[in-house]
């Protein structure tokens, strides 16, 4: 009996080791979520990076848990959320334009909104293997209006 329970607690204490290993250090001012008044518009990296840019000239990026193939050749994002906030677990849209209207294309799960400064935004965009392919949309979303809580906004 004191075995089983020695084993236990034992093996209890490895899995919760693992678990804090796992967790990665955060920087300063990581959020779960953004405010959706706050929110100024958005910018798709690549098919793992959003940046959030906030009023007042905040920076938010948000790694994807996932690679979002195809994010960044969509021409529009959109969300749904019955709060006033964008989290790391809500889901976007990526929309394609097709004879004037706008379709689902990729969906993906948003991660941490961690603050960044510009010269970090300047290197993400920045890097060669990063840039739009000739001929493809670079999503520049402009923010819902104030108290909305769908948006489907394309750029132009």
């Amino acid at each position: 009996m004191w075995k089983l329970f020695f084993c236990l607690l034992v093996c209890s204490g490895i899995a919760f080791a693992d678990e804090a290993d796992d967790q990665m250090p955060q920087r300063p001012g990581t959020r779960d979520c953004i405010s959706l008044a706050g929110l100024d518009r958005t910018r798709v990296v690549n098919d793992d990076t959003i940046l959030f840019y906030m009023k007042g000239n905040l920076v938010y990026s948000n790694t994807l848990p996932r690679t979002c193939r195809g994010l960044k050749r969509t021409d529009a994002l959109s969300y749904k959320t019955s709060l006033s906030s964008l989290c790391n677990v809500d889901v976007i849209s990526g929309l394609r334009r097709s004879a004037g209207s706008f379709y689902p294309a990729v969906r993906c799960g948003l991660g941490m909104f961690v603050p960044i400064e510009e010269d970090e935004v300047a290197l993400l965009l920045a890097e060669p293997e990063l840039k739009p392919e000739p001929g493809l949309a670079d999503p520049e979303i402009e923010a819902p209006s104030e108290g909305a809580t769908e948006a489907d906004v394309g750029s132009d």
